[in-house]
């Protein structure tokens, strides 16, 4: 059986290229001319004319015809193996044609291609040309002058592309195409996928496992309670299903244990950006700050089982399927219909043995009361891992059967009694308790629908990924963003920088050694120029003497150099380590225990690649300033037997002073964010430096509110077309501006 899927190359086309194809200029010039009489004499057949040809004009009610052709120029966009591309797959096993195979042979798995879903960009905006000519300013005659070429000026922008796609859906060569889901990611660049409606439905459904979304909208009476939601997380957590994957896991949903989330806290002074409530305007102050961070916002512990028993497929050179467990990884990354949870590898079975030890049946709860059999425990996790909470109470409206709501309902009841009394007897009452003991309700019913409904659709969970090591060795390369954090001097960028200069002055003077620095995975990475020159370099490295040879080393060296000017330097001893918080005070919760105490305290931390007592720096991205870099201590505990980790993970604290860590870091959390570690003794020193000034820890003070809508296409729309930028770029490299001015007027005083 199959257990590899290729990815399924599609169509990923700009929307203003798809409406230059329907473009009717005709009408455009029509449309034009009728505005400039209605500005001239405003009629009603005026308006009512101008009205009609913009209905016409600003649609993609036409149908577009594009080449039919198979191949990577015409389809460049990629739907990667997931959870939802497997399901479109068995939706049209039996459809000829829907995804096609081109090229497949004994040692190739061939190249998959569809048309049943489209990556639709909006990147430009549809400009035409007006009768005016453009008018450029002449430098040397210091005047204006006007050119025969005519100017352009828009007639539809990316955002009223946008609107008119998501509301009009787009049909190419007889496939109606409708707006069907937006990743995070595909938020940031403005892409959307479109789906063959044919299809629109049962894959909706499946990806929403049914939640009426679409009852979310405003009504005439007043009387719907779900008139709008927060559109910009239910569509990232909708599409949750379609992040790439490696594999699956077959995970019981009943051996899933739900413990209450502990939060760590602590006070300190900190520079805090907030809005100054006289003049409106941003404002930083250094005050007492009070951190309360969530230990475990978004991680798992699994059962070592779960590694063992898993596994994942590549594909050899001989096109044959190789399998492989888990076993060896210390974390994977776990997606299902509103998951999302980095699990780390834990021996649960031997823990609870011998914490239950000379305990007859032991059984331990949930957070709504569910007993278990410990040693039945595949998954300990919290509600941040489980997006489906985040719509309990829709769940419980409209998807909970009404024999089930009997609590519920009488909670109901008690709170609009309360809320008649409050009003009758004008008294002031407290009702955030009945309130919290409704959405408790909400929640527990939740839970049972999701993991009844999970166990009956036989759904499995994907793996998106799991802990890698670095392709430069035992070195990492540090970004510009932290070079330019720390006040390092001449000297000092040069002795970090040293070791790689001396490397391409040997590259550039022995081929062994340009052929060694071939032989990594980061060259295997580069392109097929530099497999092609590793594999005649292990020929005969007499290829050395050609020029074909010397073009290529100088452009693979210069590549290097230009690297290294870019900040991009390959730190020794250092790399990217996914995050655990917390883990053994975790895994006592899960027994039962009451959390008050943690074995770490402040910013230790533990890599097992590292000394016992050592000191470690700590970067995370986005990095804006100083504030943000971290001194961790490594510290070791026999409590670390409980877990499987690789040296590619690293435990941090987050209890007490520790709660911090998360601003330090930007707001980082543990579902599979990185942070960067290491020791090489230059950097260190330098943290060491600038800790030691007490720079205080900046704090994002700005608490703004979700902006909720009704869930249509219009409103899609709006929200997406805000999303479309690239404002924490921007906002780093101003960071980074602003930081080299701090360091030069420190340094200098002018």
């Amino acid at each position: 059986m199959m257990k590899l899927n290729n990815d399924i190359l599609i169509r990923n086309v700009d929307a203003s290229y798809l409406y230059w194809k329907i473009k009717n200029d005709e009408k455009i010039a029509e449309y034009e001319n009728a505005k400039r009489q209605l500005k001239e004499a405003e009629t009603e057949e005026l308006k009512a004319k101008v009205e009609k040809l913009s209905q016409e004009i600003f649609s993609f009610k036409k149908e577009i015809v594009l080449d039919k052709k198979d191949n990577r120029f015409l389809y460049s966009g990629t739907l990667s193996d997931s959870l939802m591309s497997r399901k479109l797959r068995s939706l049209v096993v039996d459809k000829e044609g829907a995804i096609r195979t081109v090229g497949k042979g004994n040692t190739s798995p061939g190249t998959d291609y569809s048309d049943l879903i489209i990556n639709v960009k909006f990147k430009s905006d549809v400009m035409i040309s007006t009768n005016e000519n453009k008018k450029v300013y002449n430098q040397e005659k210091g005047e204006i002058e006007e050119l025969s070429e005519k100017r352009s000026k828009r007639l539809i922008s990316k955002q009223k592309l946008r609107q008119m796609a998501y509301r009009d859906g787009i049909t190419i060569n007889g496939i109606h195409y409708v707006d069907f889901q937006r990743t995070s990611s595909k938020a940031r660049t403005g892409n959307c996928l479109f789906i063959d409606d044919r299809y629109f439905d049962v894959m909706e459904e499946w990806q929403t496992l049914g939640i009426p979304f679409r009852m979310i909208v405003r009504s005439e009476d007043k009387k719907n309670p779900f008139e709008k939601i927060d559109i910009v997380s239910t569509r990232s957590y909708t599409s949750l299903t379609s992040s790439s994957i490696i594999g699956t896991l077959d995970i019981d949903p009943y051996g899933i244990l739900l413990i209450d989330e502990v939060e760590g806290f602590h006070t300190m002074p900190c520079n805090v950006v907030d809005i100054n409530q006289d003049t409106k305007k941003l404002q930083v102050a250094k005050e007492e700050y009070t951190q309360r961070t969530e230990l475990w916002d978004g991680q798992s512990l699994a059962d070592s089982s779960v590694f063992k028993n898993g596994k994942y497929y590549i594909r050899g050179r001989d096109g044959k399927e190789i399998s492989h467990t888990y076993e060896d990884k210390g974390f994977m990354l776990l997606r299902n219909h509103f998951f999302k949870s980095a699990i780390f590898n834990t021996n649960l079975k031997e823990y609870y043995s011998e914490k239950f030890q000379g305990i007859e049946n032991p059984v331990i709860t949930d957070r709504f009361g569910n007993l278990f059999n410990p040693f039945d425990v595949k998954l300990v996790t919290t509600k941040n891992s489980c997006k489906i909470f985040k719509f309990s109470d829709l769940i419980c409206a409209y998807l909970i059967p009404e024999e089930k709501k009997n609590t519920l309902k009488k909670l109901e009841n008690d709170l609009e009694t309360f809320n008649k009394d409050c009003s009758e007897n004008e008294n002031q009452v407290d009702m955030k308790d009945l309130k919290k003991q409704i959405k408790f309700e909400q929640d527990r019913l939740t839970w049972d629908w999701y993991r009844e409904k999970l166990k009956l659709e036989h759904e499995v969970f994907g793996v998106c990924k799991y802990e890698k090591y670095s392709k430069f060795g035992d070195r990492q390369q540090v970004w510009y963003q932290v070079l330019g954090s720390l006040n390092l001097n001449e000297n000092q960028l040069w002795k970090i920088t040293e070791p790689q200069v001396h490397e391409v002055n040997l590259m550039k003077k022995y081929p062994a050694f340009l052929k060694n620095r071939l032989n990594t995975k980061a060259a295997e990475s580069d392109n097929i120029g530099a497999r092609m020159m590793k594999s005649v370099l292990e020929v005969n490295e007499d290829i050395a003497r050609t020029v074909w040879y010397a073009n290529y080393r100088r452009s693979y060296l210069n590549s290097i150099l230009d690297r290294l000017r870019e900040g991009k330097i390959q730190l020794n001893n250092s790399d990217f380590c996914v995050l655990v918080a917390n883990p053994y005070e975790m895994l006592r919760a899960s027994a039962g225990e009451k959390i008050e105490t943690s074995i770490l305290s402040d910013f230790e931390c533990w890599n097992s690649r590292y000394q016992d007592g050592e000191d470690l720096y700590g970067f995370r991205s986005p990095h804006i300033c100083t504030g943000n870099c971290a001194l961790l201590k490594n510290t070791n505990r026999p409590e670390w037997k409980w877990f499987n980790f690789t040296n590619r993970i690293l435990v941090i604290n987050l209890w007490g002073k520790g709660a911090f860590l998360s601003q330090i870091w930007n707001g980082c959390d543990t579902d599979s964010d990185t942070a960067f570690i290491g020791n090489d003794p230059t950097v260190l020193d330098e943290v060491r430096n600038v800790i030691s000034q007490n720079y205080l820890v900046p704090i994002n003070g700005l608490s703004p509110e979700a902006d909720p809508h009704e869930f249509n296409e219009v409103e899609m729309a709006k929200v997406d077309s805000k999303l479309s930028n690239d404002l924490i770029g921007k906002i780093c490299n101003l960071a980074r501006d602003l930081q080299s001015f701090y360091w030069h007027l420190f340094n200098t005083g002018t």
